[in-house]
């Protein structure tokens, strides 16, 4: 008799009248299989399939995060409970970091300035600080109101030695 297992497929002689693998590690091994097809879901918004445990693939989790954190005001992310005993310097870092995740498709450009390719940073043309507490994140960390630059020139752009007429406009 051939073992039930795809994967072995040995001859064996069975010891019991219903016996259908030659191991107890096919028989797990089919089991589980089994077991996890029968667990498969599909994403809510594009059906692809994911773990039975979540509702939505990475790309739309993130998709859906963006969407919410977008709509966020500033006021909103300065008066998080994780914010309130840090540093003033620490207020507008959760900003930055949504812009990094927000536009990832400026960060793999060059840089705009020099062309240099192996660290990005995405600099705030207008400053977060300049901005009015009731503005949402959305328009802040638009791709309109952001430079991709080296550190070097994102340093010289933050202390104005670098003007913005200096830059060249990102290319697509």
């Amino acid at each position: 008799m051939l073992c039930h297992n795809k994967l072995c497929q040995n001859e064996f002689e069975p010891s019991t009248y219903n016996q259908k693998y030659c191991c107890p590690k096919c028989s797990n091994v089919s089991h589980v299989r089994e077991w996890s097809n029968k667990r498969k879901k599909t994403c809510l918004s594009c059906n692809t399939l994911i773990k039975h445990t979540a509702t939505y693939c990475k790309p739309c989790l993130g998709k859906i995060k963006s969407k919410k954190y977008e709509l966020l005001t500033l006021k909103d992310i300065h008066n998080k409970l994780s914010y309130l005993k840090k540093h003033p310097s620490w207020l507008n870092a959760e900003v930055r970091a949504f812009a990094r995740s927000w536009n990832p498709d400026i960060v793999k450009h060059p840089r705009q300035k020099c062309n240099y390719n192996k660290h990005s940073e995405l600099a705030h043309i207008k400053e977060i600080s300049s901005f009015d507490e009731n503005t949402k994140l959305g328009e802040i960390n638009h791709p309109s109101n952001l430079l991709a630059l080296c550190p070097n020139h994102h340093w010289e752009f933050d202390n104005n030695l670098l003007k913005l007429e200096d830059i060249p406009s990102r290319t697509s």
